[in-house]
């Protein structure tokens, strides 16, 4: 096993936002996915609030002890997630029965506070790849969340949609709501850090093997 990611130390707090940063292929998304709880780690400990909640390697489940974070974690992937088949509403219907908490907005009040009222009814298939990304982000203002993690969260926008979505971010942060995004593009605001990801580890060099005999077949391999 290769690991990912090595030396990695660090915290971010009700306010702030934390931008990850690097290279592609250097772990920003494996990263966020671990911190959702989608990738076990191998090494150290991903805690909130000081506690461990997301499962070691080898592990089936987090510590019965690990605060259950549920609906206060808002994951938005890069993929689009979308099926094509499903109008906009729908979409939001779906993820709104997956949740444990009661949504602070209807499912068409966030397509409309995304600028895709118009589409509301439409099957998502309709949609062009700016418009997939803005409805995976209306998921963001369903729910009162305590943390977003969000990959490559500005791919697709237009400069109106991405100033909009860092409109959304500072009044979250402001709301004392704690992000972690990765991107590839410069993004700033009040109370951002910045992790700069190193480059990934390189797997250690395999021993030379002598050539296989000509009857290789021979030797029970």
């Amino acid at each position: 096993m290769v690991p990912i990611l090595r030396g990695l130390n660090f915290a971010v707090r009700a306010g702030e936002i934390l931008h990850l940063r690097g290279e592609n292929g250097r772990g920003k998304t494996s990263l966020l996915r671990a911190m959702a709880g989608f990738l076990p780690w191998q090494q150290g400990e991903i805690t909130w609030q000081g506690q461990v909640y997301v499962p070691k390697l080898g592990q089936t489940a987090p510590h019965p002890t690990a605060p259950r974070l549920g609906p206060r974690l808002a994951w938005v992937g890069c993929d689009e997630g979308v099926k094509p088949d499903l109008t906009l509403i729908e979409h939001l219907q779906f993820y709104a029965a997956l949740q444990e908490a009661t949504p602070l907005i209807s499912p068409r009040q966030a397509v409309e506070r995304m600028g895709l009222a118009a589409w509301a009814d439409a099957r998502a298939g309709r949609l062009s790849h700016g418009q997939k990304k803005r409805l995976g982000l209306a998921r963001l203002l369903m729910f009162a969340a305590d943390m977003w993690l969000l990959d490559e969260p500005f791919n697709g926008l237009d400069r109106a949609s991405s100033a909009q979505l860092s409109d959304i971010l500072a009044a979250f942060q402001q709301q004392g709501g704690l992000v972690i995004l990765a991107s590839h593009l410069d993004f700033t605001a009040s109370g951002c850090q910045v992790l700069e990801l190193p480059p990934l580890t390189e797997p250690k060099p395999q021993p030379h093997l002598p050539p296989a005999p000509a009857n290789w077949g021979e030797l029970g391999l």
